[in-house]
């Protein structure tokens, strides 16, 4: 029996990818992360929207264990900026160190560049940063995992202890 697929066709599926907000100069996205067997093809998707730089938030080991080890090269020749943030899964960025990464990408996107941020699933370490991130732009913390939240489709960021960071942001970076 013949089968009636095209074999010569392949389709392949778009990366997601969730418009947070488009009414900064640039553009905020997040997204989980890239898939191993398509990086090059995802990282292009997201050139292709116009994301000029590229967050991670995973950490070293899961980036590897992950296939992503190389995601850097891939923006760097799709010519993407990457900028590699580590949180443990379910954790809490350090504060300090959070606060520069943060400041460096609201001026990107105050710059008008378009910023798309990822950890494994795009709701927790994403939701984190992408809702301090609408911060540094005069949302509250409240609106902001809201915005967050209707962009991704379900409740970010994953955690109670998360949420209580996102809420306590504003007063230590000083939005």
């Amino acid at each position: 029996m013949k089968s009636s697929l095209n074999h010569s066709k392949v389709t392949l599926l778009k990366p997601s990818i969730y418009l947070v907000s488009s009414s900064l100069p640039g553009t905020l996205y997040l997204m989980p992360k890239p898939s191993e067997e398509w990086l090059e093809e995802d990282i292009d998707h997201y050139r292709s929207v116009g994301v000029d730089v590229v967050v991670s938030l995973l950490e070293q080991d899961e980036a590897s264990e992950l296939g992503l080890e190389n995601e850097d090269q891939v923006c760097q020749r799709l010519q993407i900026d990457f900028v590699q943030y580590s949180v443990r899964d379910r954790g809490l960025p350090e504060i300090e160190a959070f606060k520069h990464l943060s400041q460096r990408l609201a001026s990107d996107l105050r710059q008008g560049r378009n910023v798309a941020v990822h950890c494994r699933a795009g709701i927790g370490r994403s939701g984190i940063l992408v809702c301090c991130l609408l911060q540094h732009f005069g949302h509250s913390p409240e609106a902001a995992i809201e915005i967050a939240s209707l962009a991704r489709g379900v409740r970010v960021p994953d955690t109670d202890e998360q949420r209580k960071f996102i809420v306590n942001y504003e007063d230590q970076a000083d939005c």
